[in-house]
């Protein structure tokens, strides 16, 4: 007896509402996902998030591998902010990156793409609708050369145009998450690491204090925003300078 398979609430939810013959199981669903989910979510975060503000850096700074610190104003307030947004360090998302496309037979994709429309756009008329399917894999396999680059792109993760040693399943989980490595670059990029000077260990996260009288930590503050435009300023014209030849440039000559 034990092997005959048993209606959970002997069916109750199979029935179907009286307006639009929808299943109550369909309804459940619906309601699962469109209003129990998001208010859990929204009470967790009133209650197990916004309510420590004043710690999110270090929840930021695990999560990026990296250093948190204090920061104190001159009124006495303190902020626990991830490192990366507490010290000028370049925003390294915003850098421009050519992208590597594979190399993919783009005639031969389209050909077949064709062919699985036009079988698909067959099955739906004479059988069934499910060869919408295949009219709909049929055109994105006949735009293959705007379509795989779309996705490169979209899944592209860019700290690993500097890192070596992120694999392709962890840069896709790493972004989906927002994890943040503008510290590991400008450390790989520094070529090691940089000193810090650890006060507290909080949760095995590295903790510094630095004493902000000026507000540059401040996101908002102007002096912040007087640094990040002299750093993009500063930024642009080294660029400039390493797009020149160095044989077009005065006083530097290429060796033979």
């Amino acid at each position: 007896m034990s092997d005959i398979p048993v209606l959970w609430l002997n069916g109750s939810f199979n029935h179907a509402d009286p307006w639009l013959n929808v299943p109550l199981y369909i309804w459940a669903l619906v309601i699962w996902w469109v209003i129990v989910i998001p208010v859990a979510w929204f009470t967790l975060k009133m209650l197990k998030w916004d309510k420590y503000a004043k710690f999110h850096g270090l929840h930021y700074a695990k999560k990026n591998d990296s250093a948190a610190v204090l920061i104190v104003d001159f009124m006495g307030e303190a902020d626990v902010i991830a490192e990366h947004k507490a010290k000028c360090i370049f925003d390294y998302s915003n850098d421009d990156y050519e992208i590597d496309i594979p190399d993919i037979p783009l005639n031969i994709i389209k050909v077949v793409g064709v062919i699985v429309a036009v079988l698909g756009v067959a099955v739906t008329l004479q059988y069934h609708w499910l060869g919408i399917i295949g009219v709909a894999g049929g055109i994105l396999m006949y735009f293959v050369n705007r379509v795989v680059p779309w996705v490169v792109s979209t899944l592209f993760f860019y700290p690993t145009k500097y890192l070596t040693d992120i694999t392709w399943n962890e840069a896709i989980l790493y972004k989906i998450g927002g994890v943040n490595y503008d510290c590991k670059i400008a450390q790989v990029l520094q070529g090691g690491e940089w000193d810090r000077y650890p006060v507290v260990n909080c949760g095995g996260i590295s903790v510094e204090i630095v004493y902000d009288n000026n507000r540059w930590c401040k996101k908002n503050s102007p002096q912040n925003k007087a640094i990040k435009r002299f750093c993009k300023q500063w930024n642009l014209i080294t660029r400039m300078i390493r797009s020149i030849p160095s044989s077009s440039l005065p006083g530097i000559t290429s060796g033979d």
